[in-house]
């Protein structure tokens, strides 16, 4: 076992090599001043408390998730997995500050779809890693200014200026730290997907303009679940939705002529939404 000091230090050399690459995130060619500017803030926030940081990465990661991460890596090596497990822990971070997103959608939406794949019959290590790739979705919200963020009391501002800009940069976000990483697989690859493609409508009518089985497996099914949260919550312009107004909603996501979900993906949905609500009280947003 590794003795304390010995960890403390493996921590702080990985803390090290995590601060480099959030830094360079900074140099993506997409971002425009602005947006530059709030990513290169966040980043700052996210790693001038290195203490506080690493103890939180600790208590997230316990030996047990930290067992089940291990075997979906393509690495044996522990340094890359450590270095793995703290790259995927500082996107989730960077994705809350500044309240960019709360924790509670993002484990919400996390246990949502690993019951979603489990109802499909999905293998349990498929399960596992859908469940951590999708605590990224939204790291693209990074570079979003909080008063855009706010404006989500308007639909058609919320969806014109956020959705499109924080699935691209969000995408570009982790396949610069996937590149870094030497990662082509596993959870991280798996969340590059989800963070691109989430808001893709199965008809073609997303963001992307991408249909059918051209969206991503993993990211058709979070689709389902990152709207059934969305309605549960409570929203300036609307009230929260109970679960069966909820599960109505996203039943009519595919009528009258609209097909905004894959259609072979809904009947697992209705065979385990009664999971959903269960899981819904779970994490609460703070």
């Amino acid at each position: 076992m590794m003795q304390e000091g010995q960890a403390n230090r493996q921590a702080r050399d990985t803390f090290a090599r995590l601060a480099e690459t959030l830094e360079a995130l900074g140099d993506l060619e997409l971002l425009d001043a602005g947006q530059r500017h709030v990513l290169e803030r966040r980043v700052a926030k996210l790693l001038e408390e290195r203490d506080r940081f690493l103890l939180d990465f600790r208590a997230a990661w316990t030996p047990a998730a930290v067992d089940d991460y291990r075997a979906l890596a393509g690495s044996g090596d522990e340094a890359a997995l450590h270095d793995e497990l703290m790259h995927l822990f500082a996107l989730v971070e960077l994705t809350l500050v500044d309240g960019a997103e709360s924790r509670g959608h993002l484990e919400r939406t996390a246990a949502f779809v690993r019951t979603l794949a489990a109802a499909r019959d999905e293998p349990t290590e498929f399960c596992t890693a859908i469940g951590f790739a999708a605590l990224i979705h939204d790291v693209g919200l990074v570079v979003v200014p909080e008063e855009l963020v706010q404006s989500r009391a308007r639909v058609d501002s919320y969806e014109s200026q956020l959705i499109d800009l924080h699935t691209r940069v969000g995408a570009a976000l982790v396949e610069t730290v996937c590149d870094r990483l030497g990662v082509d697989g596993g959870p991280l690859a798996l969340g590059r997907d989800i963070v691109r493609c989430h808001h893709e409508r199965y008809d073609g009518l997303g963001p992307l303009g991408l249909a059918g089985e051209a969206i991503p497996y993993a990211a058709r099914l979070f689709a389902i679940v990152d709207v059934y949260d969305t309605l549960r919550r409570q929203r300036t312009h609307r009230a929260a939705l109970d679960h069966a107004a909820a599960v109505v909603a996203v039943r009519a996501g595919n009528r009258d002529g609209r097909v905004q979900f894959d259609p072979d993906l809904l009947p697992a949905f209705l065979a385990c939404e009664a999971d959903f609500d269960r899981l819904f009280d779970v994490a609460a947003d703070a």
